[in-house]
Order: structure tokens, then sequence, then C-alpha cells
């Protein structure tokens, strides 16, 4: 998750995090997962066609929200004090980028991380027919929907993965 987390943004987040679940899981249908946002996501993907847009943040996310809110709320408490010492906005959710803060979105890897090297870039054109060209079959799995090379007759990869459903 992240490298340090007080004990102050620890009760934030958990008194924080119960304000998403609320708006995403309003009828509590998933409440014994709302101590995670990461568990309240994975429980509502489960669903059936459920819309991406539809699921709340991740914690990694969520995370760098609540630390930017807790800055802003340590400016607004001593907005009375001449020269407060509210600390480094790079340690409360925010990044100096060419000489601008710019807030951290998430911490950790991404999605696309992830997966970078687990799919294969084949082209409908190859058709993953030797594991020289498709990443999928160098790590002995099928393709799957987000590898170029899906829905495709000639990916070579994919009968195995079908056969079983």
């Amino acid at each position: 998750m992240c490298a340090f987390i007080s004990g102050d943004e620890i009760s934030a987040l958990e008194a924080a995090r119960q304000f998403p679940c609320k708006a995403y899981d309003g009828t509590n249908r998933y409440k014994a997962t709302h101590l995670s946002l990461n568990n309240l996501r994975a429980a509502m993907t489960k669903k059936k066609d459920i819309d991406l847009a539809q699921l709340p943040p991740c914690e990694a996310s969520f995370l760098q929200h609540v630390r930017r809110v807790l800055w802003q709320t340590k400016i607004w408490h001593n907005a009375h004090i001449a020269c407060p010492d509210i600390g480094s906005p790079e340690d409360h959710g925010w990044k100096m980028q060419d000489g601008k803060l710019i807030p951290v979105l998430f911490d950790g890897p991404v999605a696309s991380e992830i997966l970078d090297g687990l799919l294969c870039n084949c082209t409908r054109k190859q058709g993953c027919l030797t594991a020289v060209s498709c990443t999928c079959k160098q790590n002995n799995m099928q393709c799957i929907e987000l590898c170029d090379c899906s829905n495709f007759e000639g990916c070579g990869n994919m009968e195995v993965l079908n056969a079983g459903i």
C-alpha cells in the first residue's frame, strides 16, 4: 500500500471509508466487506453485468484522497496562525512535478503494469500459433479477452479455454 500511515490517518481513513461504502452499497448488500474498499469492489464485480464506473475507488487511491483532505483540513484548522507548521504537501497525497504540485492519484502498481508481459501482443494475422510469438503460450496460459488476438478464430491458443466452458 504505502510506506507510512500515521495513527491519525488510520482513524480518518476508517471513518471516511464509510461514506463511499454507503454511497456505492446503499442497500448494505455487501456490508461484510465495508472494512475494505478493495473487498467491496471485488464483491461488486461478482455481480453480473456491472459497469466499472459503478465501482468505488480502490484503497490505494482512496488513501491518497483522504491524505489530501486531511492536509486541507489542517490548513483550515490553522488559518488563524500566521505561519503554521502544517508539514509538506508531499507527505499528504501530493507530489512535485516540474515545479508544480500535482495530486498523487494512486500509490502502487497499476493494472497495466501488472498485466504487462502476461497478455500477448499477437495480432490477428499471427494467430498465437507458437510460443515464440505468444506471451500467453510462453506462460502456459490461454489467451483471454484482453489479448489483442481475442475473439479471432485463428488464435490457436483459445480452444482449450473455450472447451472447458
